[in-house]
């Protein structure tokens, strides 16, 4: 039976992307093109070819996404958009940002100009600077009253549009990984507060003046501790727990990798080498080594059959902070007779790139 080559690799596509959320088979098991399978010869070669299709896809093991192993995880690594001249790209945002200094010093002038104008070139300079002031003022007044005029949707869609022309552009996946559920899948989240006591918070306030302070040191002296506790009492600092924010979501993976096969053991340095790979920047030359690209990002589906499996959350695009490579997990060097180690352990550590709040674990993440 013939397949639908184009058709197959863009459904691994969309899957990685979230549209089907199903991973294509064959026999029976998770099934991507793999490299040698891109270079077949045939009528079809050219569309092997495809640099929209033309991605890496490795697995292991051998059997993942069969009866006996349902659940896999699928990584997907894609690539960053960067400008090819950062040199270049440095010098314009140099060039633009000194345009618009010398606006602000043209228009700077003419505030000025039009100061010494209305107080027709009396003596008193700090009137001059104080009328100054106060169109310079007016002028930053008309301005964000010009940005609002639209209503509150206007100035909103205003800020969007200015976050989203600084928003990270990516390209089309680059690599895909498939490997079984490993045992263990930590994730952690986490939340951050503070404690603020009433007299420390008062001597925050400038106009309180130091009383407060005052009050805490004394309060807080060892010596008015012990007087204090003498007499039975013990000062409360009336704390209370504030909340300051929330931590970008973490998590770790380890698989043991163990061939049975050279083809296995090719797939398994392959695989380790891809991930070591899309975690690391790469130097621009044309910068002269002053700039990076930055590393892949992940997309990571967790899946049950040819599904992705919705009874564990979701995650948001990853990071890949660190790669732990053991190649004597069991305390013992031991190779193949070619030097392929017998067994290797891979420790993946992730950090999502968008912090997920209650709205987004409604949502299944």
């Amino acid at each position: 039976m013939a397949v639908n080559i184009t058709e197959t690799k863009q459904n691994v596509l969309d899957t990685i992307t979230g549209k089907t959320g199903k991973l294509p088979t064959r026999n029976g098991l998770y099934w991507a093109p793999t490299t040698d399978f891109l270079k077949e010869t045939g009528p079809l070669t050219d569309l092997y070819r495809d640099k929209k299709y033309a991605y890496n896809s490795l697995s292991y093991p051998r059997d993942v996404g069969s009866e006996q192993k349902q659940h896999a995880v699928v990584f997907a690594a894609i690539p960053v958009k960067s400008n090819p001249d950062p040199l270049k790209t440095v010098g314009n945002f140099i060039v633009d940002e000194y345009k618009k200094g010398m606006v602000v010093v043209d228009e700077t002038a003419a505030i000025l100009k039009a100061a010494k104008e209305k107080v027709g070139g009396a003596d008193g300079v700090l009137a001059g600077v104080t009328t100054a002031a106060q169109l310079a003022g007016n002028a930053v007044v008309e301005g964000m009253q010009s940005v609002i005029s639209g209503g509150p949707d206007a100035f909103t869609n205003t800020m969007r549009a200015a976050l989203d022309a600084r928003k990270t552009k990516y390209g089309v996946v680059k690599d895909t990984i498939t490997l079984y559920m490993p045992d263990t899948a930590e994730f952690s989240q986490s939340a951050h507060y503070n404690q603020v006591g009433a007299l420390e918070a008062a001597a925050s306030i400038p106009y309180l003046g130091k009383v407060p302070s005052m009050v805490q040191s004394t309060l807080q002296n060892p010596a008015m501790r012990v007087a204090l506790n003498s007499m039975g009492y013990v000062f409360n600092p009336q704390e209370q727990v504030l909340f300051e924010g929330i931590d970008f979501r973490t998590f770790s993976m380890s698989f043991t990798l163990t061939p049975y096969s050279k083809e296995e053991s090719t797939q398994i340095k392959e695989i380790i080498k891809a991930f070591r790979k899309n975690s690391a920047p790469t130097i621009i030359n044309k910068s002269l080594g002053f700039f990076f690209t930055p590393p892949c990002v992940f997309e990571i589906k967790f899946m049950y059959g040819n599904s992705v499996n919705l009874n564990i959350p979701q995650l948001k695009r990853c990071v890949l902070t660190e790669v732990g490579v053991n190649y004597a997990p069991n305390g013992t060097w031991s190779t193949f007779d070619d030097g392929t180690p017998v067994q290797t352990t891979l420790t993946l550590n992730f950090k999502e790139i968008e912090l997920i709040d209650s709205t987004a674990i409604e949502a299944g993440y």
